[in-house]
C-alpha cells in the first residue's frame, strides 16, 4: 500500500512517542466513528462501496480493547514498518477468531482505531442470530478468541453493540459497544466480554447518545396502560396510600391490588 493512502497516529509511552499507520480502512471507520458529517453522507456511501464494504446489511459493534497494547506490542518494535506489521497481524488474528468460530455467512470489517483499540463491524442476519451471536461473545468469549494466545487473551476486554443498518449510525453502535466496554470494567471487572442490554437503564445515563436514551425510555414505559395510569394517580392522591381508595370499594380485595403493583 503506497504511503500517501496511510496516515499517522501517535502515542506516547513514558518520554517515547510511537508513530504508526492506519490503512483505507483503519481511516475510513475511524471518521465515521469520531467524525461522520451527515451532509457528506454521498461521500461515505461512495468510499464504502470502492472498499467493497456493504453497510445496508445488519452489523454489529464489537470494541476490543487490548491492554497496555502499545507498551507491550509497538514499543518493542523500532521501525514504523514493523509496527505497521503487528497491527495487521492482530487484525488478521481477530479475523481469523471471527471466522472460525463464525463459520455460516460471515461478513466481517475490522479496523485498529489507536491506543490498542479494534472495532469489529459483523453482519447480523435478524433478531433472532443477533440474540444467537451476541450470546455466543459473551458465553464463549475464550473460545472465539483462544488463538489470539493465552497471554494475549489475558489483555482482552470486549464490548457489543445492538445492530444496525446505516453507514450513519455506525458511531451510534461504536458509542454502544465503547459504553458497554467501559462499564464493564468498571462494574463487572472479571468478566471480559458485556452487552450494552445488559446493563439496561444505566447504559443510558452512561452513553450520551440521544437515540440511546429514548430506547430505553420507550422500553420502560411500553407496559405502562391507561388504567394503571389512573391507579397511579389514586395512589399519589391519597398520600401515598393503597388502602384509603380501596376502602371505598369493598369488593376489591387490598393484597391482590397490591400485588399487581408490584
Amino acid at each position: 500500500m503506497a504511503k500517501n493512502e496511510l496516515f499517522v497516529d501517535q502515542a506516547s509511552v513514558g518520554s517515547t512517542t510511537i508513530d504508526y499507520y492506519h490503512d483505507q480502512t483503519d481511516r475510513f471507520i475511524k471518521d465515521l466513528v469520531e467524525n461522520y458529517i451527515p451532509s457528506l453522507h454521498g461521500k461515505y456511501a461512495f468510499e464504502a462501496k470502492r472498499l467493497d464494504y456493504n453497510f445496508n446489511i445488519k452489523r454489529i459493534g464489537i470494541l476490543i480493547r487490548v491492554n497496555d497494547f502499545i507498551k507491550e506490542y509497538l514499543s518493542q518494535n523500532s521501525k514504523s514498518y514493523q509496527r505497521d506489521e503487528v497491527i495487521k497481524e492482530w487484525k488478521s488474528k481477530i479475523n481469523e477468531c471471527m471466522d472460525k468460530f463464525f463459520t455460516n455467512g460471515n461478513d466481517i470489517i475490522t479496523s485498529y482505531l489507536g491506543n490498542g483499540y479494534f472495532f469489529v463491524l459483523k453482519n447480523i442476519q435478524d433478531s433472532e442470530h443477533e440474540k444467537k451471536v451476541v450470546g455466543y461473545l459473551t458465553d464463549s468469549f475464550e473460545s472465539i478468541f483462544i488463538n489470539l494466545g493465552k497471554k494475549s487473551l489475558e489483555k482482552v476486554r470486549v464490548g457489543i453493540s445492538t445492530s444496525c443498518n446505516s453507514l450513519d449510525k455506525i458511531s451510534c453502535i461504536y458509542n454502544e459497544a465503547e459504553t458497554a466496554l467501559r462499564l464493564g470494567m468498571k462494574l463487572e471487572p472479571n468478566i471480559q466480554s458485556h452487552h450494552i442490554d445488559s446493563f439496561g437503564i444505566i447504559a443510558a445515563i452512561a452513553d450520551g447518545d440521544f437515540d440511546r436514551k429514548l430506547y430505553l425510555s420507550k422500553k420502560i414505559l411500553e407496559p405502562i396502560n391507561e388504567e394503571m395510569i389512573e391507579t397511579l394517580k389514586k395512589y399519589f392522591n391519597n398520600d401515598l396510600s393503597i388502602k384509603r381508595p380501596l376502602n371505598k370499594w369493598k369488593f376489591i380485595e387490598i393484597q391482590s391490588t397490591i400485588d399487581s403493583l408490584k
